[in-house]
């Protein structure tokens, strides 16, 4: 939320209601802004936040914590100022958090000093510190199994990062010819991974990287010439990758298989443009079904 103090509000995905600054209860504890939060896969109350003022911050969500009613009015509650715990190591603020698929409470963020940080959550400490990047961190995922994680840089450079010892394992050297960011993430246990980015001529394109051989991509699919970052969902149970922009008004949907790569794409149109999306686990959703929420761009909005 905007606002000094680094304010976060938490609600249920599936009771919607306005918020009410001063009423609706909020977490509030850092302070900078919040740049990234991230739930914990293997405890759905703990959350973790990062901000500006350069520290990771983890909280606990009460089972009780409910900000709306069943009409979507905000109720009066109790703020959370406390945190379980604090990590504190970088010297910059804190851009990205990513919690380990397959360890619980095992934090990785990165930060505008340039560095990757692995952290046990639970001892509140670091666990290892990767410095070879040579710019700014502009995404961070770790592979499925957790052993290694990618990061995308300012330098157009893709490096996968070997999580125990923080060294780089293997490297694209120039993802994308663009300026603008580029996005990474694992196609599941394929040994693939896609990237987006922009060409050099502007355009949004699409490349699929065998991760046996990186000196050339697998496949190209070029997108469109809008402006804004290609943000990839990739689905492993179904091998769908949703393609999500920022100032888009659709969302676009590609069939990946390992031996056509990419299968033609579908759009689903969205009445207002958004600026954020994230999956909700399936586990939230009713039987064969999956959800991509959207947060609309409001009017005004940069």
């Amino acid at each position: 939320l905007f606002g000094g103090g680094g304010l976060v509000y938490v609600g249920r995905h599936d009771r919607p209601g306005r918020f009410v600054n001063g009423h609706t209860p909020i977490l509030q504890g850092h302070k900078g802004s919040v740049l990234d939060f991230e739930w914990n896969p293997f405890d759905d109350s703990m959350l973790a936040t990062a901000s500006e003022d350069t520290t990771i911050k983890i909280w606990s969500i009460p089972e009780e914590w409910e900000p709306f009613d069943k009409s979507g009015k905000s109720k009066k509650g109790t703020d959370i100022s406390e945190s379980m715990v604090d990590l504190v190591g970088h010297m910059k603020k804190v851009n990205l958090l990513r919690y380990h698929p397959s360890a619980s409470n095992v934090l990785a963020s990165t930060s505008s000093d340039n560095t990757v940080k692995v952290w046990d959550v639970e001892a509140g400490q670091e666990m290892s510190t990767f410095e070879g990047m040579q710019d700014l961190c502009q995404d961070l995922v770790w592979d499925y199994k957790g052993d290694n994680y990618a990061t995308s840089c300012r330098d157009k450079a893709v490096r996968f990062v070997d999580a125990r010892a923080a060294k780089v394992s293997n490297k694209i050297a120039q993802a994308h010819d663009g300026i603008k960011g580029v996005k990474v993430v694992y196609m599941g246990e394929s040994g693939k991974v896609l990237t987006t980015g922009h060409s050099r001529a502007s355009g949004r394109e699409v490349k699929i990287w065998d991760l046996k051989n990186l000196d050339k991509p697998l496949e190209v699919s070029k997108i469109d010439t809008a402006a804004g970052v290609l943000m990839p969902l990739y689905d492993a149970d179904t091998n769908v990758i949703y393609l999500c922009g920022k100032g888009d008004g659709n969302i676009r949907t590609c069939e990946f298989e390992d031996k056509k790569t990419l299968l033609p794409q579908t759009r689903r149109r969205i009445p207002l443009h958004h600026r954020a999306q994230g999956s909700v686990p399936r586990a939230e959703t009713r039987p064969g079904h999956y959800v991509v929420r959207e947060r609309p761009a409001a009017q005004g909005d940069e």
